[in-house]
């Protein structure tokens, strides 16, 4: 798959949302107006369209391949390579506030489950959910995807 100037602009403004997310919704650093605060925390459009994106791309290699090519391991090698070191330094910098139980979650890119099915709050290891949704994407889309061919 070539390149594509409109998937990199939707890239773009997909970065944008996230940056103005952190800034200024999501009890953001900086104060906004209500209406724009407001449109950031009820609809993160940038991980949403980060999902579509992937998911397009994704799709689209995986139906362009060939079924023995070896597609998905050098996808999952290739994906962890690129995600694993700085998810890894994001744990590392959570480590000493998160209980027992978290931690394994947060090895194992399931810290969102654990916060849904314990009652609690992510506390101070909120930014490393999206990397594990993202990671829980990748492992299912790829696998739903060859299962389908």
């Amino acid at each position: 798959m070539t390149r594509s100037l409109a998937i990199d602009n939707h890239r773009a403004i997909a970065v944008l949302f996230v940056v103005a997310g952190h800034f200024f919704g999501f009890d953001g650093l900086f104060a906004a107006p209500h209406w724009l605060s407001r449109a950031l925390v009820d609809s993160p459009y940038g991980v949403d369209l980060f999902f579509a994106i992937s998911g397009y791309l994704l799709g689209g290699q995986l139906l362009d391949a060939e079924p023995s090519s070896g597609l998905l391991a050098r996808f999952y090698l290739r994906r962890l390579a690129r995600t694993l070191p700085l998810y890894l330094v994001g744990v590392a910098l959570c480590w000493p506030l998160s209980p027992d139980g978290e931690r394994l979650a947060m090895l194992t890119f399931t810290q969102n489950f654990y916060w849904l099915t314990h009652g609690t709050v992510a506390g101070d290891a909120v930014p490393t959910w999206s990397l594990a949704v993202e990671e829980q994407f990748y492992v299912v889309w790829p696998l739903l995807l060859v299962l389908a061919l």
